[in-house]
């Protein structure tokens, strides 16, 4: 990340000196066409080095080390009321059993 970070800085620094000039040439002068290609490669630049490190800031943030929280919990809490449920699945009319009921 420290390494994007320049990058995207003096690209985005660069492109406005060179649309500067760019403007200032005729549209016939052949440097005008160079200096536009330059300036669109430095746009380029600087959105795909600020794309990528939006990518590792959110990388960072999702492979982030989390902290469990311990907490206990009664089981009638979690499950509700398991007997309810062996109920259901042991009826002879639960469409699980193969029952016509």
């Amino acid at each position: 990340m420290n390494s994007l970070t320049p990058v995207s800085s003096l690209t985005a620094t660069a492109e406005g000196p060179v649309n500067q000039v760019a403007e200032r040439l005729p549209a016939d002068d052949e440097r005008k066409a160079l200096l536009d290609d330059a300036a669109e490669a430095l746009e380029i630049l600087t959105r795909r080095s600020e794309g990528l490190l939006h990518f590792v800031l959110n990388q960072r943030r999702l492979t982030k080390h989390l902290v469990a929280n311990y907490e206990r919990l009664k089981l009638k809490r979690v499950f509700g009321s398991p007997g309810i449920l062996c109920d259901r699945v042991s009826s002879p009319s639960h469409p699980e059993t193969g029952s016509n009921k």
